[in-house]
């Protein structure tokens, strides 16, 4: 997400700082989730977000033909229905947001954690429920914040292995 995209966010407790760390940790997360993003998803994903498409309603309209041939063709370049989406959990990506600070700023990530208010994995999700509630990202019926409660104590950041299993 750009700066310029964040306007309509509510910054009171979290700088724009934050929103943009958890943005690109989002992107990460679908990678280890779902693989690199070809250039076919990244237009496709272009396709869904000018016409307000979900995942869901972009296979619904491949599966009864209601595509063109343009976004027929990007669906099939991707894999098929199935891989329009690349959703992830809240618990995926709280450990993508880990893998990445700890990669960043090392044994200062949990300093640069709480100068943004970041204290709790839960914070990692009231970011993400603030970015759906402006329409920046999309959540699933089951989404919840609660997801996002406790995946890991952030106290511990410092001395946390990172376990390719857990992301």
């Amino acid at each position: 997400m750009r700066r310029a995209d964040m306007n309509d966010l509510c910054f009171d407790r979290y700088p724009p700082e934050a929103f943009a760390f958890v943005s690109e940790s989002l992107a990460r997360a679908a990678e280890d989730v779902h693989g690199p993003m070809t250039a076919a998803h990244a237009t496709l994903a272009g396709l869904m977000h000018l016409n307000n498409l979900t995942a869901d309603d972009m296979a619904a309209h491949y599966l009864n033909g209601d595509l063109d041939q343009f976004a027929s063709r990007l669906v099939e370049d991707i894999g098929g229905p199935n891989a329009i989406d690349r959703h992830v959990t809240g618990t995926n990506l709280c450990h993508t947001l880990r893998r990445l600070a700890s990669d960043r700023w090392g044994l200062m990530a949990r300093t640069v954690l709480a100068s943004w208010n970041i204290t709790r994995t839960l914070d990692f999700g009231r970011i993400v429920f603030e970015m759906v509630d402006k329409g920046h990202l999309s959540k699933k019926p089951e989404d919840s914040l609660e997801d996002f409660d406790d995946v890991y104590d952030l106290r511990n950041l410092d001395n946390m292995a990172i376990n390719p299993g857990d992301t």
